[in-house]
């Protein structure tokens, strides 16, 4: 008996419904009344049959890119055609909605449809394709009759041109794909799609012929729709699917409203819309959204927008902008965002939301971007507070006439974040501050001070290496004191570092030529170190150096922490301040970001003593002088105005 089996396994069931071919023919009744009246057809149409027509499949503005992922869709629907059982002769996908483009209006004598729904399952296939055809022409496959499975179809993209481009040259031997395939969202869910389709049909050695051949039972549901309805029918088919995020919808939403009145407020105004004004506000609409997701897609701008995370990485960036107007906090439920945007009106107003707040988000965002003050504060308020800060950093915006106010607020803003409420000065709030008490004001504090002494320069401080590189709190001089041994070591690896030519042996010797590169003292705490001597003279000037080098400083306070890279905090340990010195300017003159703060700390620019053996450790009185550095520059740069505060 043949059989006809519909799947109804997309990406997350995994039912498959059996019918007899009886039932089959009133399964086409059924989806041909449903059709009737609307200008709809609905057919069944086999894979292979598709791709061998020339046929342009275009993926309008309304839509997202490519996002199935390769280990969780692709692959299903890779296990899904490989275990199609020999008796099953036809095997049915969910639907592919397409509307026809007329060749007047696209000028292709080829059959064109816009893509309104299959997207995924579609360029998926297309790779499969792809995939078979090269491995093909590389004489990887086992069976030459697989030559008749022809891939005539192209995809391209009504906004996203670079994208066709792309997905045409994957596997082709000029493929440029492993360098770009990061540069965007699209590129990398279709590369990575890529590699596990090819991956695993090379892998099915001899059950190669048996995927291709299950390939020719793939048959979908072509459902062709009126070209005026494209909009209501992909906002209906996908409005309750998990594959779309917010900003998809709210897109999909807000050119549905563009496209049925424009910008109009009534049905009037409405009817006696102008259709080209109607299409340049479309096409104004698409631009202005298409440079808002590709400012954010530059990733200093995201790192001063967003710092650090991985919650937009399969999103659109400009669904940050939305959460943010919305409030959307991290156990929201599924469409918080479209549902209070689109649905419900602005808090205090009879009003829905609009772009146009989104752009003015953009726009307050911008104008700090391109200013390096305004950059370094907003920055420093996000990479506090996190996404919170965007919304805030709007409403300063739109409440303040000059720069210079809005300066001011940021700085307001900042205050609240960087010290404990309370009545005491800002003096001793910062007295009070250390690592083992209150931990969580130690970093938003050393920020704010390195912010603060680079203010008035026109300098940026990069957001994108401190998020990306993870600084965090590391103590200047070690708290925890070394054992004997552990002191003789860093005593002979500073004797050695010394010489200019020292050996680089891990037991700290050296030539013996090399010894005159350090004076007689040395020579002879050199000796005692490495138990070559037991003479009381040596041991007192070993002792003496051992001090300078290991002398105690500021404990847990703010005297004695500052902000470093977390792979060079776990590339020294507890080493002494000297050693930890080195390792900051080495990576400083190899190019690293460091902190103006934590350059000037280990050069002791805050102290006056710049270099030499007399800044072998971090001392009481370095840490007294580094605290009162602190102190002074918050309080003159944040807290002007504050009476109590050292100035």
């Amino acid at each position: 008996m043949r059989r006809f089996i519909i799947c109804k396994k997309d990406s997350e069931t995994e039912k498959k419904v059996e019918v007899t071919p009886e039932f089959e023919s009133e399964i086409i009744e059924i989806f041909d009344t449903l059709s009737k009246g609307n200008g709809q057809s609905l057919c069944l149409k086999g894979i292979v049959d598709i791709f061998k027509e020339e046929i342009q499949f275009n993926i309008p503005s309304i839509q997202r890119g490519y996002r199935w992922k390769a280990d969780e869709q692709v692959k299903i629907l890779l296990d899904d055609i490989l275990d199609i059982a020999e008796d099953e002769e036809v095997y049915c996908l969910q639907p592919i909605v397409v509307s026809r483009i007329e060749p007047q209006e696209s000028g292709n004598s080829n059959d064109e449809y816009n893509l309104i729904d299959g997207q995924q399952r579609l360029t998926t296939l297309y790779l499969i394709f792809k995939a078979l055809s090269n491995l093909l022409d590389k004489g990887q496959l086992l069976d030459k009759s697989q030559e008749t499975l022809e891939c005539n179809i192209s995809i391209s993209y009504e906004v996203r041109k670079g994208t066709a481009e792309f997905l045409k040259n994957l596997g082709q031997p000029n493929d440029d794909a492993k360098n770009k395939y990061k540069e965007n969202p699209d590129y990398y869910f279709l590369y990575k799609a890529y590699e596990k389709v090819r991956g695993y049909i090379n892998n099915l050695k001899e059950d190669k012929t048996k995927f291709v051949n299950n390939l020719r039972k793939l048959h979908v549901i072509w459902y062709k729709i009126e070209t005026e309805r494209e909009g209501k029918v992909f906002s209906d088919l996908n409005s309750n699917k998990i594959g779309l995020c917010d900003s998809d919808l709210i897109k999909a939403s807000l050119l549905q409203s563009l496209s049925s009145n424009g910008t109009s407020k009534s049905a009037e105004c409405a009817e006696n819309k102008n259709p080209i004004e109607t299409e340049k506000e479309i096409s104004r609409f698409l631009n202005e959204w298409e440079h808002i997701e590709q400012s954010l897609r530059k990733e200093d701008f995201w790192a001063f927008v967003y710092g650090s995370g991985k919650d937009y990485i399969e999103k659109n960036r400009i669904e940050l902008l939305f959460d943010s107007i919305v409030d959307k906090k991290k156990n929201s439920e599924q469409f918080f965002t479209y549902n209070k945007f689109i649905n419900e009106e602005k808090p205090y107003s009879n009003e829905k939301h609009s772009f146009e707040e989104i752009k003015s988000l953009f726009n307050a965002l911008n104008e700090c971007y391109v200013n390096p003050t305004l950059y370094n504060l907003a920055g420093c308020l996000i990479s506090i507070i996190g996404k919170d800060a965007i919304k805030s950093i709007k409403e300063r915006y739109s409440n303040t006439k000059t720069k210079k106010e809005f300066e001011e607020k940021l700085k307001l803003d900042l205050r609240e974040k960087i010290l404990p409420k309370g009545e005491e000065d800002i003096s001793e709030k910062i007295d009070k501050i250390s690592f083992s008490k209150n931990k969580d004001y130690v970093k938003p504090l050393l920020l704010a001070f390195n912010i603060a002494l680079i203010q008035g320069r026109k300098a940026r401080f990069d957001f994108e290496n401190y998020h990306h590189n993870n600084w965090d709190i590391e103590h200047i001089n070690a708290r925890n004191p070394p054992g004997k041994d552990e002191e003789k070591s860093y005593v002979l690896k500073y004797l050695t570092d010394k010489c200019q030519n020292a050996s680089k042996d891990s037991d700290d010797k050296f030539p013996e030529d090399d010894k005159k590169n350090l004076s007689k003292v040395e020579q002879r705490i050199y000796a005692y170190a490495k138990g070559e001597s037991n003479n009381e003279d040596d041991r007192k000037a070993y002792d003496e150096l051992k001090d300078k080098i290991f002398t105690a400083g500021g404990d847990d306070n703010l005297g004695n922490l500052t902000l470093l890279l977390d792979k060079t905090n776990r590339s020294y340990g507890n080493v002494p301040f000297c050693f930890k010195r080195k390792i900051i300017l080495n990576a400083y003159y190899e190019g690293s970001f460091i902190p103006h703060g934590t350059m000037a700390v280990f050069n002791k620019h805050f102290t006056g003593m710049r270099d030499g053996t007399i800044g072998l450790s971090w001392s009481e009185d370095d840490a007294k002088k580094y605290l009162e550095k602190i102190k002074n520059t918050i309080s003159k740069y944040y807290f002007p105005k504050i009476v109590g505060c050292k100035q």
